[in-house]
C-alpha cells in the first residue's frame, strides 16, 4: 500500500509540476535526506546557523548528484544499445 501511494504521489507532483517523475523523484529524496540533517543537527542542539547551512549542502549535493547520475545511466543505456546493433 505504501509503494502504491509513494507512486501515486510522484504521479501528481510530476503531473501538476510539468517535471519528469524521474527528476521529481531526485527532489523528493534531496528534500528528505536535508530534513534528516536539519532534524539530527536540532536535535543534537547545534548552533541553528551551522545546521541550516549543513542541510543546505547535503540537499544540494543530493540533487546534483542524483541528475549525474540519471544523466550517466541514460548516456550508459544509449552507448550499450549502440554496441548490441547488428551491423
Amino acid at each position: 500500500l505504501d509503494h502504491l501511494v509513494g507512486l501515486l504521489l510522484r504521479a501528481l507532483i510530476a503531473q501538476v509540476t510539468g517535471a519528469k517523475p524521474l527528476q521529481v523523484h531526485v527532489v523528493i529524496e534531496s528534500v528528505m535526506i536535508a530534513s534528516l540533517v536539519l532534524a539530527a543537527g536540532v536535535v543534537l542542539d547545534q548552533p541553528i546557523g551551522l545546521v541550516l547551512r549543513g542541510a543546505g549542502v547535503v540537499g544540494a549535493g543530493c540533487f546534483v548528484t542524483g541528475l549525474i547520475l540519471i544523466g550517466l545511466t541514460g548516456a550508459a543505456g544509449r552507448l550499450l544499445a549502440r554496441f548490441r546493433r547488428p551491423r
